[in-house]
């Protein structure tokens, strides 16, 4: 492993979302869940109906901030 070599981080969150189905559905919940205080980065994946969450939000206020969109959101466990 040299200097270049990538770690992954663990998210804080990760959300399932089923009704997350494509490339369009992916903005919108990054959006959404990008504007609750304390996220740092969010990735949203239609294929894994998921959203990975990094910062200090609480899952609490992320299924929250998708309350007024078409999608609803749960922990992953």
């Amino acid at each position: 492993m040299g200097i270049f070599s990538k770690k992954s981080k663990q998210p804080d969150v990760v959300l399932s979302i089923p009704e997350m189905s494509c490339g369009h559905c992916e903005k919108k919940i990054t959006e959404a869940l990008s504007q609750v205080d304390g996220v740092r980065n969010v990735s949203a994946d239609a294929k894994a109906k998921e959203a990975r969450i990094f910062g200090s939000a609480s899952a609490e206020q992320l299924i929250q901030a998708l309350e007024p969109t078409p999608y609803s959101g749960k922990v992953k466990e």
